[in-house]
Formats: structure tokens, sequence, C-alpha cells
């Protein structure tokens, strides 16, 4: 028996971070390719962060229509997840990339000849979304599987990342392309970035299925009876409004302002919400969970409401400040509510972020849309910052997430995120202090 096999609860828990945390390489050939695949997507998906401005310069339209444009991609991505929260842990995840990916691709192929707004234009953005529920979570999903469990809130991080960094990536190569060669060859580009990341689906080792056949027929409905998961996803859908609103009418209200180049406020965002995942990923695990959530959901009020006073100069401040806010925010909330889920069940709370986040999103673009035909850009922008407000006053006072502070920072390796993670700690740790070596704790005898 090793050494390591032999080592006692007490001495496994005294060891430093550094060596407690030995477990297989984030940037391992699995993550990698994922890291592409989410990049790939993302480039496509980004692309469209500039559809408003689209929609300003060629179809004239204003902020109702746009509103309207960006509810779709939203109401869509919510009618997808109970779907795809049915088949993410019960099918190949493999294939929901590929077939999210190819839908992406065929409609910003279909994106080269619009010409008006109308039905086409908002179908094509329906698809997208309903495209976007099945990659994200799939991903996500398999991100959550490949990685170890006290750096969830880094792997995630990661990934996330690497679709953010298009939103910097993206808008800057393709606004340049849209003034000198028109659209067509920006959504030309996106169908090929989109092909890419259904190529790469395909390089995917397969995921080990759960072998729970009731949960893998479970719907979201089962996981909606938990106060906990409400109110996860009642946050979740703030934020997505909130996020909507600065993604959506930040563009048109500089462009009011007398801005002629937005690209700069979404290159800030991104780049540094990539520097916050990259660099305080592994910290966030330490720190702990809720203090990062509640002090980055904060920070989102105040950056929201500072949007209703913005000068043109300050653009790309704002973003910054965005990308703060939201790189912190979401790694550490998600990782809260995905550590506390079975293996069974990791899909299943991804499809319930996708759908809150973008049903929030949809909505809320479409309220505030109207809003702003009514009062102007300013009020979207308080009003938006009051509901962040109000979700962070639901996350620090709702007993669902009461204790959650208590542990993280002194053990990142315990998840008191739910009833089932805390007693599937106690299991190890009384396997531990039974002697047991730990290929018996893996392979379950002796």
């Amino acid at each position: 028996m090793s050494e390591q096999q032999t080592r006692s609860p007490r001495r496994r828990r005294g060891m430093s971070p550094a060596q407690s945390r030995r477990r297989p390489v984030l940037f391992s050939p699995a993550m990698t390719r994922a890291l592409l695949a989410s990049s790939a997507y993302g480039f496509a998906l980004s692309t469209y962060n500039l559809l408003p401005k689209f929609m300003v310069s060629e179809l004239a339209t204003g902020p109702a229509e746009i509103g309207m444009v960006t509810s779709a991609f939203g109401v869509a991505t919510v009618a997808a997840v109970p779907a795809v929260a049915r088949w993410v842990d019960s099918l190949d995840r493999r294939f929901m990339i590929s077939a999210g990916s190819a839908v992406m691709a065929v409609s910003s192929l279909a994106f080269t000849i619009v010409d008006s707004y109308g039905f086409t234009l908002v179908a094509l953005r329906a698809a997208q979304g309903a495209s976007f529920a099945a990659v994200l979570t799939a991903i996500g999903t398999l991100t959550a599987d490949m990685a170890p469990a006290p750096r969830l809130s880094e792997a995630l991080g990661l990934v996330g990342g690497s679709m953010l960094a298009m939103n910097a990536v993206a808008p800057v190569i393709v606004e340049p392309l849209a003034a000198s060669h028109g659209w067509a060859p920006v959504f030309l580009l996106a169908a090929l970035f989109a092909a890419a990341a259904a190529g790469l689906s395909f390089t995917f080792a397969a995921p080990p299925r759960a072998a729970a056949r009731d949960a893998d027929r479970e719907g979201l409905l089962p996981m909606m009876a938990d106060a906990r998961m409400r109110h996860y996803a009642l946050i979740t859908a703030s934020l997505g409004a909130a996020f909507g609103v600065m993604f959506t009418f930040a563009q048109p209200f500089a462009l009011e302002l007398g801005r002629n180049d937005i690209s700069g406020f979404f290159a800030a965002y991104s780049a540094v919400a990539i520097a916050v995942r990259l660099s305080v990923g592994r910290l966030t695990d330490r720190l702990g969970r809720f203090r990062v959530s509640v002090f980055s959901l904060n920070l989102y009020t105040v950056v929201v409401l500072s949007t209703a006073g913005l000068e043109p100069g300050l653009l790309e401040i704002v973003g910054a400040a965005l990308g703060l806010a939201h790189g912190l925010f979401f790694p550490a909330f998600n990782a809260i509510a995905i550590s506390g889920a079975g293996a069974d069940r990791k899909g299943r709370v991804m499809a319930l972020f996708t759908g809150s986040f973008y049903g929030g999103l949809g909505l809320g673009v479409v309220v505030f849309g109207v809003l702003a035909d009514a009062v102007g850009y300013p009020a979207v922008f308080v009003a938006a910052g009051l509901t962040t407000l109000i979700s962070g006053t639901l996350l620090v006072f709702s007993p669902e997430f009461r204790g959650e502070h208590l542990d993280f920072a002194q053990e990142p390796e315990r998840r008191p995120d739910a009833q089932a993670g805390r007693m599937r700690e106690r299991s190890a740790d009384r396997t531990l202090e039974a002697g047991l070596p730990a290929t018996a704790r893996v392979a379950g005898g002796g």
C-alpha cells in the first residue's frame, strides 16, 4: 500500500492548497478541444453582438424592433431548454454540440439575404437561440464532467471565458469588415466558425453516462420544487435581463450620443472578463463562491445604474466594469448550484441556467425596449439596475443560501451547496476515517 493510500484524514486535510489539489490538469487534450469548440462557436455567436448596429444602419429599425429580435433569441433559448434538459444527461452531448453548431452555420448563411425587418429576421434569430441552448448546455456539462471538484469554478470560468473572448475578437474583426465589404461577408464568416465548432465536436471522447434511468427522464419541473433552485433561477433571470439591456441598448444609446464605433465596448468587456476568469478562478474557490457572488452582484448593480449617465468617451470603461462583474459572478454562482448536483443532474442545472438567463434576457429586452421608445435609454438602465439590486437582496437574505459563506474559505474541497452534496462529503470522510485505501474509495471495494 502506497504512502498516499495510507495517509490519514488529518494529514490530508492539513495539506497545503497546492498539495491537496493534485488532480488531473485542467488543460488536458480534452479540455483544450472543449475550449477550441467553445471559442469557434463563440465567434459565430458574438458576430451578432453587432446585430443592433446592422438593424439600425441597414434596416432603419428602432429600439422596439431591436428588442423584438433580441427577444426572439432569448425566447427560443428558453423554449428549447426543457428538451435540452431531458436530452443532455441521457443522449450523447457531442451530438448536441454538432447539431446546435450546424443550426448556427445554416442560419448565418441565411442572414446574407436579409434585407428588411420581418418574420425571416425574427425566425433566424430564434433558430440561433435554440442552437445556443443546446451548445452552451452541452459544453458546460462536459466541462463539469472533466473538472476536478475543487477547481470547478475555475474550469467553468475558462470554458465560459473562451466564449467571452470572442465578444472582443469578433466585433473588432467584423465591424471593419462590414464597413469595407458589407454585411454578407460578416455572416459568411460566422457560418464558417460555427461549422468549425461542429467539426470539433466529433473529436470529443464519449462521456460516461449516468446509470439512473428515472433521472434521465426527469425534466426541469421537479428541480423547481426545490426553493434553492427557484431562487437560483430568479437571480440568474434578473442578471440575464440586465445583461441584455447592457449589450442591446448601450449600442444605440452610444450612437445617439455621437459615437460612431462601438466595438471598443465589447473588447473592454471581454478583455476584463477573461482576465478575471484566468487570474481569479482558483481564488474564487478558495475565498468562497458565496462571498464572490455577493460582491460581484453588487458591482453589477452599480455598473448598470451608472450607464444611465453614459458619456461617449466612457463606453469602454463601462464595458470593462461590466466584464469585471460578469466575469466574477457567474462562475462562482453556477459552481454553487452545480457542485451540489449529482452526476445525473449536472446537465439539468446547466439547462436551468441557460433557460433562466436567456429567459430573463428575452423578456427584459422586450419590456425595456418599449420603455426606451417611450422615455429614452437612461430610464432603461435605471430600471435594470434596480432589478439586479432586488436580486442581490434575495441572494444575501435567502435561507436557501444561508451558510454558504461559512465553509468555502476554510475548505475549498467541501461543498455545502445542497444536502446531497453534504451527504457525499460526509460519506467520503467516514470512509477515510475507517482506514480504507484511496483506491477502495474509488472502486467501491477493498
